[in-house]
């Protein structure tokens, strides 16, 4: 079998951003799309693009080549000379092919994941959606999360949670790196600035001033490149400063939104059974947001921070949830087979179920109890039908928490 003659590069993340802090980001966007473009040209997926089908299908338009010698290459037909070898890209690189060998071929849909690596899935279902809301993000993760790809569908959910509740540092640093990347002439520094803004907003901010230290050793050549340097170095000092000020902050927030990203994984995975999923809310996922923060905010294993600031929480915050349509499965277990409703109910209601079992299992309940379905009044019908809200249970339960 021939040999892979290239490995693709991870290259062009697609992270959009658009969040109420003006035009300068607005300017960033820009960029960002066209360096995500730029690397789909260098690797061959720009070749796919205008094949894939909209929308959530996890498959692509590819070619299945069968040999002489009875061998069969599957994957994107890439452009060469007119009679020379064949290239293939799949999953494993991209393979050379001879011509003269090849007996047969054949137009076939095959699975992303056959064609791409993980990072190009990725890549591929962000170019379908471009989300630059919190409602495409959330679209986004759903197809992650039927690709397989769950901790990428997390980090998609968590980026909806961001942009519907953009309180805190962030949006300030994201608009002054914008401002620096727009002073800057060479591609691969702004590149460089680009992936520190990325950074900022996936929370990592160890990362970020990793790489504003790479726009420090290379600004030199730059045009007006000491007063870009002082910026740079103010930039640092800002995020050292707002690390360290905000870091119970951002903890706090930043577990609530791994939460709610986590919680919504487990719920718009159809293939996870109800059993399966209230086990991980109850055993696996308080221990998985806690980690999953933690290196998020680049603390270490040994560092008592990321649960000690989840711990002393301000105690004056209330929330309120409610069960929704999923009352009865905590007011009146066993009056439905639990598993086939699962699998027919909504992503939401699976959602809502899901959290008030994390919230009564693991967070602080300060007040539980039931109401009439708002829907219906507590008749548990509308006209003649089972009322859809509470499914003709009457009663929603609700929980007051911190």
């Amino acid at each position: 079998m021939p040999k892979p003659i290239i490995r693709l590069s991870a290259r062009g993340k697609w992270v959009v951003w658009r969040a109420r802090v003006g035009g300068s980001l607005y300017r960033w966007l820009r960029f960002a799309t066209g360096l995500f473009v730029s690397a789909l040209l260098s690797t061959g997926l720009a070749h796919s693009r205008a094949q894939d089908p909209p929308g959530d299908d996890l498959t692509v338009a590819g070619i299945r080549l069968r040999t002489r010698e009875g061998r069969v290459y599957e994957g994107l037909l890439l452009p060469g000379p007119a009679g020379g070898d064949l290239r293939v890209k799949n999953a494993e690189g991209i393979l050379a092919v001879l011509a003269e060998s090849v007996e047969s071929r054949q137009q076939v849909r095959l699975d992303l994941r056959r064609i791409y690596l993980p990072s190009e899935v990725h890549e591929i279902l962000a170019g379908r959606v471009m989300p630059s809301t919190g409602e495409d993000f959330d679209r986004l993760g759903a197809g992650l999360l039927r690709a397989k790809l769950r901790e990428r569908a997390v980090s998609a959910f968590r980026m909806a949670e961001v942009l519907r509740h953009p309180e805190g540092v962030e949006p300030g640093l994201l608009v002054q790196l914008a401002r620096l990347r727009d002073r800057v002439e060479d591609l691969a520094i702004r590149r460089t600035v680009y992936q520190a803004q990325e950074s900022c907003l996936s929370g990592d901010y160890g990362l970020a001033l990793v790489q504003l230290g790479e726009v420090e050793k290379s600004i030199g050549g730059e045009p007006g490149a000491l007063a870009l340097l002082a910026e740079v170095r103010r930039l640092q000092a800002q995020f050292e400063e707002d690390r360290g000020r905000a870091r119970d902050e951002s903890i706090v927030e930043e577990s609530w939104r791994t939460l709610d990203a986590s919680l919504k994984s487990l719920a718009m995975d159809r293939d996870l059974p109800l059993s399966e999923a209230r086990a991980q809310v109850a055993e696996t996922l308080p221990a998985e947001v806690v980690e999953r923060v933690r290196k998020r905010l680049d603390f270490s294993p040994q560092d008592p921070a990321t649960k000690a600031a989840w711990e002393h929480r301000p105690g004056e915050a209330r929330m309120r949830h409610s069960f929704g349509e999923a009352s009865w499965v905590v007011l009146e277990p066993g009056a439905r087979p639990l598993e086939d409703w699962w699998r027919s109910v909504r992503d939401e209601v699976r959602y809502a179920l899901l959290k008030g079992l994390y919230i009564e299992k693991n967070l602080q309940v300060i007040h539980a109890g039931t109401k009439n379905c708002g829907v219906c009044g507590g008749a548990g019908l509308t006209g003649e039908s089972i009322c859809g809200a509470c499914e003709g249970f009457r009663l929603q339960r609700v929980v007051i928490y911190r």
